[in-house]
């Protein structure tokens, strides 16, 4: 979750909410998004659709929001209603709402996705997991989205891998999601769980690479959990076992993936994906459940 504002810049209109919802980055690395994707396409209901770069669209503040101030946006009737994207910082109508499609696109079609001058991008609830490394000179990071405990990260530059520890709490079937810059370790790549190889989703896009691996679930009985060490290896020989993820078209039924999220059943999004062939118009009004006009003042996409 993230405290943000939306804010629509012709008529002054705004709102602040504690909004909550889910990472859009997990949602494309799901999708096995490919790296000539340039931007992202979201329409809305009403045919509304917004442009966004992708390097816009993966920072871990864009999501896609479920709730505000804990209440489901389904259930709000004013503007600031309906399943919507969230890009803090950016004005309203990039923040497209009751979403039907999401779309990938190669070509950079947006303009106006600029981030509104002076505005600090919202922390974010829980925040990720951050293990720092040095290479040299250089300073690097890898990030970790996950719902269960990681600790214990080690790098070892000369064995091209790096290590680190998860507990999986009893009942519960978890997953991490890694992101780290392209190119860290030669690729291909391989994961192992202990001694065992794992099959994974990986996705390259934005100058960034993305590990998506799920743990299987452990038995109530375990009351301790499950403890295990994760590898992350590169170029090795091994063979690679990215679990093959049909990157094709992308559709999002809003009913069916509400239920879906609630549930903390990612893995079965993949199937709703669906992506969009034509390119409508990005409104310069903010759009919500009160616009009547999505495109009045517009900027038509480049084919």
């Amino acid at each position: 979750s993230e405290v943000a504002t939306l804010y629509c810049p012709f008529d002054k209109w705004e709102i602040t909410l504690n909004w909550t919802g889910i990472p859009l980055f997990y949602l494309l690395t799901l999708a096995g998004v490919k790296e000539e994707g340039a931007s992202v396409n979201f329409k809305g209901r009403d045919g509304y659709t917004s442009n966004i770069r992708m390097a816009e669209v993966l920072k871990p503040t864009a999501i896609l929001a479920l709730k505000g101030n804990g209440t489901d946006l389904s259930e709000m009737t004013g503007r600031e209603g309906g399943f919507r994207v969230a890009f803090p910082c950016k004005d309203g109508y990039n923040w497209a709402t009751d979403i039907v499609e999401i779309n990938v696109i190669n070509e950079v079609l947006t303009k106006s996705d600029q981030d509104r001058e002076g505005c600090a991008l919202p922390s974010i609830h829980p925040p990720l997991r951050v293990f720092n490394l040095t290479l040299g000179k250089r300073e690097l990071e890898i990030r970790a989205f996950t719902n269960v405990s990681v600790n214990g990260f080690s790098f070892d530059r000369g064995q091209k891998q790096f290590h680190f520890n998860i507990t999986v709490p009893a009942g519960t079937t978890g997953f991490t999601e890694l992101i780290m810059p392209q190119n860290l370790l030669e690729e291909p790549y391989s994961v192992f769980m202990g001694e065992e190889p794992v099959e994974f989703i990986e996705v390259n896009v934005a100058n960034l690479t993305f590990i998506h691996l799920s743990y299987p679930e452990v038995s109530p009985t375990h009351t301790l959990g499950r403890t295990l060490t994760v590898t992350v290896e590169g170029q090795s020989g091994d063979a690679h076992l990215a679990r093959p993820v049909s990157a094709g078209i992308i559709g999002i039924s809003v009913l069916i993936l509400t239920i879906l999220l609630l549930r903390r059943e990612p893995e079965l999004l993949v199937r709703l994906l669906e992506r969009l062939k034509t390119l409508g118009k990005a409104s310069l009004l903010c759009h919500g459940r009160s616009s009547r006009n999505p495109d009045v003042r517009s900027i038509q996409g480049n084919d």
